[in-house]
Order: C-alpha cells, then structure tokens, then sequence
C-alpha cells in the first residue's frame, strides 16, 4: 500500500462537525489518578500542563493516568490517558478558539480506529510545534 493510501485509510475528514462550546477555564474533570501515580503539574492560570505519574524503576517520569495541556490563553488544548507510559483511549486536541481539531483513539499505543481531523475548526494550529 502506498504512503497516501495508508494516509488516507488512516484519516477521516469531518467536513461538519457539531458547534463545539469554547472550553476557557475548564477545570479538569478527573483529578484522582491510578493508584501508584500522583497529580502533577497545574492548569491555568497557574501552569500550561496537568498529569498523573510515578517514577520508574529508572528513576524517569512514567505517565499514568489523565493528561492535560492547554493554550497560553487558558484554552484547552490537548488531553488523553497514558497506561504506565502508553497512550491508551481518547485523545482529543482543540485550537485556541476551544473547537475539537483532531480526534484519535489508541489502544495499547496503537491507534485504535479512525484519526479524525476537524478541517474547518483547524485553520489555526492546535498546538506549536
């Protein structure tokens, strides 16, 4: 199969999606993580990124649970779960108007079904990069 048609089977454009309300100042909703992890980091206006995680047997930071990042202005812009370092579950990123941009599912790392990109919500980006 060719890289295009690997993109594509991989890609689902949402040409409509649904008015998504703006997410400012949104509190995260889960603020207990898996046993073993502790809550890491603040949201705004205090901090930029939110975490569970425990220290290694390597002694490096392993996520494990909930993970938030948002936008400098308070907008959320990235949340997901990690399973003992892996992405596992809903990922969904926003751009600074708080509209769902891309939407992806993973299952133990590997992306779980399809990998949707909002194209009218993304003219701006979700995060630098």
């Amino acid at each position: 199969m060719t890289w295009l048609a690997t993109m594509l089977a991989l890609v689902t454009v949402n040409a409509a999606p649904e008015p998504v309300a703006p997410n400012v100042a949104r509190t995260p909703p889960r603020l207990v993580c898996p046993e073993g992890a502790k809550l890491i980091g603040d949201p705004p206006p205090e901090g930029k990124k939110r975490w569970c995680s425990y220290r290694g047997q390597d002694g490096l930071q392993v996520f494990h649970g909930h993970y938030w990042e948002w936008h400098d202005n308070g907008q959320l812009a990235l949340e997901g779960d990690f399973v003992h370092g892996i992405r596992n579950g809903r990922w969904a990123e926003y751009n600074r108007s708080g509209a769902l941009t891309i939407e992806s599912n993973y299952r133990a790392g590997n992306l779980d079904g399809p990998y949707v990109l909002s194209l009218i919500h993304i003219s701006e980006p979700t995060r630098p990069y």
